[in-house]
């Protein structure tokens, strides 16, 4: 069977009109994207640095020192003396795929100022209040004895995890955390979904 004039005319303005409502119909199906992750300092002290997110997916956000490459969940962060040189430091967020940095300079330690860092604690005392949990391990700062810090860990516990509970760990899994006696383990589960 051939086609006329008319009919080709008929068909090609047939098949436009089926491709313009299907194009239509894709675009009211996309769906608008999640505003990203931002990242904003919200205070700056002389040792501490505070951090503020907004947006993002929902998912949780691991902080990084960029120049000792410490992450934490916290957006808190203790500056180390050896690092308020007055050289900007950056900080990461990281959410998923999403990486948002912010940069910060601290000023060095004039002769003779004391911070709560500077102690005449002896080597190896464990610094109050330093203690913090990521991924059910326990982290600590201990004074090295000559004014400055070293993280140490107390190892998986069940005061950063509780017995029976699940947990989103930085790698983005859930995690079930299982007590045998003393012994805490954390079995992965499912991934953390968006």
């Amino acid at each position: 069977m051939r086609l006329t004039k008319i009919g080709k005319v008929t068909l090609i303005v047939l098949i436009l009109g089926l491709l313009a409502l299907v194009g239509w119909t894709l675009s009211t199906l996309t769906t608008t994207p999640t505003p990203g992750l931002t990242v904003r300092i919200a205070k700056k002290e002389s040792a501490r640095l505070t951090l503020s997110t907004r947006g993002g997916d929902g998912t949780p956000i691991v902080f990084i020192n960029g120049r000792s490459g410490r992450s934490q969940l916290d957006s808190v962060f203790q500056i180390p003396v050896a690092q308020r040189n007055g050289q900007p430091i950056t900080f990461y967020a990281v959410q998923g795929k999403d990486t948002v940095e912010v940069q910060a300079a601290f000023k060095a330690l004039r002769s003779g100022e004391k911070t709560a860092e500077r102690t005449s604690l002896p080597a190896g005392t464990k610094v109050k209040g330093s203690e913090y949990c990521l991924d059910c391990e326990s982290f600590f700062l201990v004074s090295d004895g000559h004014g400055g810090t070293q993280i140490q860990t107390d190892g998986y516990n069940t005061r950063c995890c509780k017995c029976g509970s699940k947990v989103a760990f930085s790698d983005g899994y859930y995690y079930e955390i299982l007590c045998e006696g003393d012994r805490i383990t954390a079995k992965m589960g499912d991934k953390v979904e968006k």
